[in-house]
């Protein structure tokens, strides 16, 4: 939502705001897959929001999420569940999938 690259019409950074740094460590954190690597650079990132404030985070919410039993490869990270945000492959074996396609 912070990248320069989504300060457009139909990105997430509807504030246009725009900061090299914290764009290459972005980009250097979205490409590290190893966790020990990548939270010093989140780390980082945070401390560049932290300064320059583009927003007021009053508050964090802590979310409650419901994963069926059956999803296989599914990790708590110090970010969380890393449903979607990790480049690792979730799925359900196929014996126990229940659903097929047509």
């Amino acid at each position: 939502m912070f990248h320069s690259s989504q300060a457009k019409t139909d990105g997430d950074n509807f504030i246009s705001y725009k900061n090299p740094a914290l764009d290459k460590l972005i980009d250097q954190a979205r490409a590290t897959v190893d966790e020990a690597a990548r939270m010093p650079l989140w780390q980082q990132a945070e401390h560049i929001m932290y300064e320059d404030q583009p927003y007021t985070f009053l508050m964090r919410r802590q979310n409650l999420t419901f994963i069926d039993k059956r999803i296989h490869n599914l990790q708590m990270t110090k970010l969380g569940l890393n449903a979607g945000s990790l480049p690792l492959e979730t799925f359900v074996p196929a014996a126990m999938q229940k659903y097929t396609q047509p």
